[in-house]
This record gives structure tokens, sequence and C-alpha cells, in this order.
């Protein structure tokens, strides 16, 4: 190396070529730290590697032998000898990179020397290529260690992509814990449960022979209820695997025996009736679809709105008579409350019908709200109006967890409930002699209702929604005569504004916030459906030709994802 000089405004300006950090690294100059790891021995610069590796940096600055001898042996097995030569060259600063080949061991070897910069960009990395073909295998390098948020991510993925991953050759490969944990997931988006029994199948298939004794572990872990009783029977109970595997046999009868006696106890049940929360609510961005119940004197069917031609597509036909007067209808877990003089859950995933909890078969036309993860009913008749509040919310299709709340200040019937910015409202309705105008907001940690500004019209019998942070109203019934008088509730300000009226009046069935826009649905002319656009801010009536006017008993709100499948209902 020689020296180079230049001259700048008259100087002598003298350079000695630098050392580089790599060439001090390769050429072991000046070393002074002996590191053994497995076979190999490596000459090191102290100075360099505790400034970039804490793990050195607290040995060295302790009375240990190793500070003494300048001597580490490394006897920790699991770190692999490139790994740590990739923090060295890191350490020299030597440009190194991350890939799926190394990233494993890299994770291992940041972590034990602490070097966390580096085990954050490994980390950042795997984030970065999460696919079906490896998500498995990082899920399984990332192991225990604490990789903030991308274990979650790890999850949420292989829950979205499972029928896809199942078809990999990783799944096959994992341990029967592993696969334990994958189906037990919550979360799993599979449009119908056979799609778990068949990743089950092709797993156990791939070993058989060793295999065949898991089987059971994992057939335990189906969501049976949410099985019809053709698939359990045809496709599930004469599969050869379960045929042949007598514990199998065993779990096939007793879930029939659950399934169809309500007082059958097994230690799974809870399990084998909890819904898939996917089936329910997808990760991804869903519409909601706005669903009609239409009644006939032996069945009810759901039928949901196609826009493009204003027609309600028939989706899933029940054979149970429902009263055909107007029902209140709320989303519970992956089941539809319908509520009046009659009172049933409907499973919309396999189309069963279950009764209601029986503190709600005493009360005629009480409403419903979905919100938090459950479901409010309030009011209603027995006798004479009520003031009662509940609070459901769902372990299963034949229980219901019920929480009562504090009574309501003013009795009501043919009133509205509804949820907004995470607050409970009851709107209107009437007592025993008057048509009520006065709305209370519960206070959930006071634990009490408040009475906040009554509307600008009485009514019961009235629609209601929330769009953004507003509550909207619209008709019903003022004690003489239907009403078409609309208003919006600001509750930052307790203020009542009056809108723009409807074109039509009449019994008002729903009030349904969609899409920018607000659907009135009446019973009668139940064909014309008012639609409020909060552009323009005007009303339209188009005809929705599905409809006839005893029909119709309720519209409520579902998510897409449950009308997917229509042919499997």
């Amino acid at each position: 190396m020689s020296t180079s000089s230049t001259s700048v405004k008259g100087l002598r300006v003298i350079r000695r070529p630098g050392i580089t950090l790599d060439h001090l690294h390769q050429s072991k100059e000046w070393a002074d730290l002996e590191v053994h790891l497995g076979s190999k021995v490596y000459q090191i610069h102290r100075n360099i590697v505790c400034t970039a590796i804490p793990y050195f940096k607290t040995m060295m600055s302790t009375n240990l032998i190793e500070t003494q001898s300048n001597v580490i042996t490394i006897n920790y097995p699991h770190i692999d000898c490139d790994a740590f030569e990739w923090l060295l060259n890191w350490s020299y600063s030597i440009s190194q990179q991350i890939s799926l080949s190394n990233a494993k061991s890299l994770l291992v070897a940041s972590d034990y020397f602490q070097v966390n910069s580096v085990f954050q960009f490994c980390c950042d990395y795997l984030d970065g290529v999460i696919a079906v073909d490896n998500v498995l295998d990082i899920k399984q390098w990332i192991g225990t260690f604490n990789v903030g948020n991308l274990r979650d991510k790890v999850n949420k993925f292989i829950a979205q992509n499972f029928n896809s991953i199942v078809l990999t050759p990783s799944f096959v490969n994992q341990t029967l814990e592993q696969v334990t944990e994958i189906i037990t997931d919550n979360n799993l988006n599979v449009s119908n449960e056979i799609d778990v029994f068949e990743a089950i199948i092709r797993w156990t298939k791939y070993k058989h022979t060793e295999r065949n004794l898991c089987t059971p572990k994992l057939l335990i872990h189906l969501r049976w209820c949410q099985l019809s009783y053709d698939q359990i029977i045809n496709q599930i109970s004469k599969h050869e695997i379960v045929t042949s595997n007598e514990d199998c046999r065993q779990i096939i009868i007793d879930v029939l025996s659950c399934l169809t006696f309500e007082s059958s106890y097994n230690q799974h049940s809870s399990t084998w009736k909890q819904p898939r929360c996917q089936l329910i609510k997808s990760d991804t961005e869903s519409t909601d679809l706005i669903v009609a119940c239409l009644a006939s004197p032996s069945t009810f069917e759901l039928s949901f709105l196609d826009h493009s031609t204003n027609t309600f597509i028939s989706w899933l036909k029940v054979n149970q008579p429902l009263i055909r007067e107007n029902h209140k209808a709320a989303i519970l877990g992956s089941s539809l409350l319908l509520i009046a003089r009659d009172c049933i859950s409907l499973n919309l995933i396999n189309g069963r019908v279950y009764p209601c909890p029986k503190e709600l078969r005493i009360f005629d036309w009480p409403d419903l709200a979905s919100g938090n993860d459950c479901v409010y009913v309030s009011g209603g008749l027995n006798g004479k109006p009520s003031d009662i509040v509940y609070k459901i919310s769902r372990f299963d299709d034949e229980s219901f967890d019920i929480i009562q709340l504090p009574r309501l200040k003013n009795s009501r019937a043919g009133h509205r409930l509804i949820m907004c910015d995470n607050s409970l409202y009851v709107i209107g309705g009437r007592d025993e002699s008057n048509i009520l105008d006065s709305v209370e907001r519960f206070d959930s940690e006071q634990n009490k209702w408040q009475i906040v500004t009554p509307m600008v019209t009485a009514r019961s019998a009235h629609g209601v929604a929330v769009h953004g942070d507003r509550i909207f109203v619209a008709g019903g019934y003022d004690g003489s005569s239907f009403l078409t008088d609309v208003e919006e509730y600001n509750p930052k300000l307790d203020k009542w504004i009056p809108m723009t009226p409807l074109i039509v009046k009449g019994k008002i069935v729903s009030l349904i916030a969609h899409q920018e826009k607000l659907f009135t649905f009446i019973r009668s002319p139940a064909k014309l459906v008012q639609i409020y656009d909060f552009i323009s801010k005007t009303w339209s009536v188009t005809e929705a030709d599905s409809l006839t006017d005893d029909s119709l008993i309720a519209v409520t709100q579902i998510p897409s994802n449950f009308c997917q499948k229509t042919d499997e209902k």
C-alpha cells in the first residue's frame, strides 16, 4: 500500500490508505479473541464484535475465565456455523443477505447472541415473503420466539388460506400437535366444515400405518354442529379410515347422540357446537347484504337483494311456519334471531332452527340490536309495555349467556333499539297511554340509562338505522296515522334534525343503511322500497318484484359470505 498526496489551496495533504474492517477480518491481523464453535475456531477482534454483538460485550465485561483467557467456547448445539459467520461478517460491516435458506438459523443465532437488530431484520423479511408454500415452515421457525405481530400474521394467513395450505407437502409433514393447532383455530376460512375433515384424512393417509391412531384425536376437534346429517352419515361415517377405526366410529355415535338429544352430554360438546368465526366474518373487506325474511303458511325463506335488478333472490328455505307479523331480526354469532310473538334462532350455516331462550318468549314484539359480539333485547309487551333489557351472548345453538341490564326509565313497546358508536339507544315507542318521543342512552360506565334529547316527532313502530356516527329514524305511527317524517340524530351534539320526508307512508318493516343509502321497507305495499341518497339528499321509490304484501316479515343485513354457497344450505 503506497502513500498518496494531493494539493489543496497550497497545502500538501498526505493520506495513508485505510485498512478496512473487511481486511482486518480476513487477515486476522491484531485479532485478540478466539471463539470455538463446533469444530471451527474463529480469530476475531474484541473491540469490533463487542460493539456489534451484545453477547460478547457482556461476557468480556465480567470476570469470567473467558475474559482472562480470551477464549470463548460456544456449546449451544442449535447455533449454525454459517449463521455465526454471517453475524461476524455483519459485525465487520460486510454486506449480508437474508433468504429463506438462512432465515431460520439467523433467527436462532441472533436471538442467542442478543443481536436484536438482526433478529428484527429476519422477522421483517419473513413477514414480506409469507406464501402458501412456506408459511408452515415459517410458523415452525419462529417457534416460541418473541416475534411481535409476525406470529399473528402467520396464523391469520394459515386460517385465511387453509384450503390451499393443506394441499402443500409441508402440511402432510406436520406433527399431530401442529395439525391440531391449525384445525382448532376458530378463524379457519372454510366454506364448509367438511373441508377440515378432508384435510384430516389427507394428513392421515400420508403415513396411514403410523397415523391411524391419531385420526380420532383430530376428529374430536371438528365443529360437528356445522355439518349436515347427510355429511356426517354419508360422507364421514362411511369413509374407510373412519370405519376401520373403532375410536372414530365411537366419535360418530357420540356426535349423533349429542346433536339429536339436547340432554346428551359429552366432554367435547362445547367444541362441536362452536362455529368458525370465518364463517361469520371475513378478514378481507366484505359487503353486508340486505336480506328479507318472507313467510308463507308452512315455511319461511331468506332472500337477498340484487341491487342491479331490485329483485330478492331466494337463498335459504326453512320448513317452519312463522306468524305473518313484523319480526325483529339480528345476527348473533352464526345465527339469525327472529322475534315477534314467536321467537326462533336460525343457524345460517346448517339451516337448522333452534328455540330462543325462554326469557325472550314471554314478550310480544320486543326490539333487537346487534353490537359488541352480542345482541340486546328490550321492551315489548307482557300484558303491558316492558322496561326489561337483556344482553345476550352465544355459547352454542342450544345455550345462551343472558345478562339483565338495568331497567329502562320508561316501559316501552313498538320502540326501536340501536347501537351507535358503542352506545346503546332506545328510541320512541309507546307506554300504556302515550306515543313516546323520548330517547334513552345506556351509560356502561355508570351502568344506568340516561335521558337524552327527544325526537322532534313522537312515534312508534318506526324504522331506525345508523350511518357513520349518526342515527336515522323514519316513518312510524303517531297514534292516529302513519308518518312520513324522517329525522337525524347527532350524538355528539345531542340534537335531532328533520330531514326530507318519505314519499310513501306505511307500516315500516325496517330501515337499512347500506352503501351510502338508506333503504326503507314497508309492509304494505311491500313491493315498494324507498331509497334515500346521502349525496343528493332525496328519496326515490322502486319496486322489488319478488315481495308480496303478506309475506315480508323482516329485513336485516347479513355478511355476504353466508350467502356464498347457496346450494349447500
